[in-house]
């Protein structure tokens, strides 16, 4: 099989997009940041799936806090995932003895890879994040021939060793002819508790090496020493402490994943896709008009179930529950959260929002996947996804 050739297409068919988590070089805090993003993603409302295939050093059960073995599915030679802070996940180590040694040659490591794809019944998942090992060899080719691989994310460091490794990371991919959603620079800075930051390994490397390249820069993550101590203890820092700054670092970088993912049109669903049209400012449509073909069924109260144009520049939004919102075109794209509009560390709104103009409007409305909506705005903007989670809690809304 050539490293282009299409993969079988009856291997997780229940998975809407997989996204691998690499590094060309070890000790990067690759893991940590796929058991963070994991998390973050969690929290956002999708459904999320977590595979370690970092087959030498599978470390997931140990930060998500359960290396029990999983249970058979019924009449089937599949298990069923363990899952612990909402995501579904499965490691070597929940089927592997205990801290028995794994010395295994490339073609085993592609072998069990291809075993941990096969085995899981993972059920319906937004989302499937692949924690692969390090380096390029045959796990990349691997696991890019198996399975259709909608990205993937690559972590570094800020000094030149890992920067000049993470090139040739990016330039396996390519040859895979996988997407790049973009680079996070992992161990950024040391953040005191005073406020100052020491950049210890360097500063701006990420998103140099980003920019040389060609692709998207995700966002610095802080040295933090919770973060350590958190998956340690088995519980992510973006499960054990959402609101601080390394977990609002995560949130940041999985945010621009996501919006790269439905820019390459992989994580878009379609169900409440339209263009946004000109009308007269006092054009005012109240009812939502009836659900779009394959809209979710009625009674979840965080899902829309109706999504519509409503004036000039008003978004309409109905709700499971039957609950209906109202979000002002301005309001709305003020209160993006992407790391264009807000501080990816503290989450203050950045000067750059100052100069929207009153009359911003989005060009059109996205849906990502079943768990967001992505306007395209007026003023250039792209990267920004609302949750909708976040827009039933009130992002831009109004009272009409």
């Amino acid at each position: 099989m050539s490293a282009t050739q299409p993969p079988p297409p009856d291997l997780l068919t229940d998975v809407r997009e997989i996204v691998a988590v690499h590094s060309a070089k070890g000790g990067v805090g690759k893991s940590t940041t796929a058991a963070n993003l994991a998390c973050a993603f969690s929290r956002m409302g999708m459904t999320v799936g977590l595979l370690d295939a970092d087959i030498h050093g599978p470390s997931i059960a140990h930060m998500l806090g359960s290396s029990a073995s999983p249970e058979m599915v019924p009449g089937r030679e599949q298990v069923r995932p363990l899952e612990r802070h909402g995501v579904r996940y499965l490691s070597l180590a929940n089927v592997a003895p205990s801290d028995a040694p794994i010395i295994w040659r490339g073609p085993m490591v592609a072998g069990a890879l291809n075993q941990l794809l096969e085995i899981v019944d993972w059920g319906g998942l937004d989302l499937l994040l692949v924690d692969m090992p390090p380096g390029t060899g045959d796990a990349v080719l691997g696991l890019g021939q198996r399975v259709a691989l909608s990205g993937v994310i690559v972590v570094t460091t800020p000094e030149a060793l890992s920067l000049s490794d993470t090139r040739r990371g990016i330039q396996a991919f390519g040859a895979l002819q996988v997407p790049i959603l973009g680079l996070v620079e992992n161990m950024s800075a040391f953040v005191c508790d005073c406020g100052e930051t020491a950049a210890i390994f360097g500063e701006g490397g990420g998103a140099a090496t980003a920019e040389s390249v060609g692709i998207p820069f995700l966002g610095r993550i802080p040295i933090d020493p919770t973060v350590v101590e958190a998956g340690d203890a088995g519980t992510p820092i973006c499960e054990a402490r959402p609101d601080g700054t390394a977990a609002r670092a995560f949130e940041s970088a999985g945010r621009a994943a996501l919006a790269q993912l439905a820019l390459h049109g992989r994580a878009g669903g379609g169900t409440f896709d339209f263009d946004w049209e000109e009308r007269r400012s006092d054009s005012w449509r109240g009812e939502p008009p009836g659900p779009p073909s394959g809209a979710p069924k009625e009674g979840d109260p965080g899902t829309p179930v109706s999504v519509w144009q409503v004036s000039d520049d008003v978004l309409g939004i109905q709700w499971g529950d039957g609950g209906t919102t109202y979000h002002r075109a301005w309001e709305l794209r003020t209160a993006c959260p992407c790391a264009a509009c807000v501080d990816e560390w503290t989450r203050t709104k950045l000067p750059s929002l100052e100069s929207v103009p009153r009359d911003v409007r989005p060009l059109t409305i996205r849906s990502v996947g079943r768990y967001a909506l992505q306007p395209a705005w007026s003023d250039g903007h792209r990267t920004g996804i609302f949750t909708f989670r976040e827009l039933r809690r009130g992002a831009g809304v109004i009272e009409p």
